[in-house]
């Protein structure tokens, strides 16, 4: 099994009253259709074609590619 340490992970709302996960510098938003299921599915918020993503499952993060593809903005 492989451990990742992330500094600071952090469950933010938009304005717009949508909960993201900040990882670092780094927010995530959850994809759609996945809304009731107990694992869910992160996207980057920055870049729609970014290969970054993370999964949760019961509020628990349990993979995480912090693979981006773009600068940070």
């Amino acid at each position: 099994m492989l451990f990742i340490y992330v500094s600071a992970v952090s469950l933010i709302k938009t304005k717009k009253g949508i909960l993201n996960i900040k990882v670092g510098e780094y927010t995530f938003y959850q994809k759609a259709g996945n809304y009731k299921k107990s694992k869910k599915r992160w996207c980057c918020t920055q870049n729609k074609y970014c290969k970054a993503l993370l999964h949760t499952v019961d509020n628990k993060i349990v993979s995480f590619c912090n693979e981006h593809n773009h600068e940070r903005k």
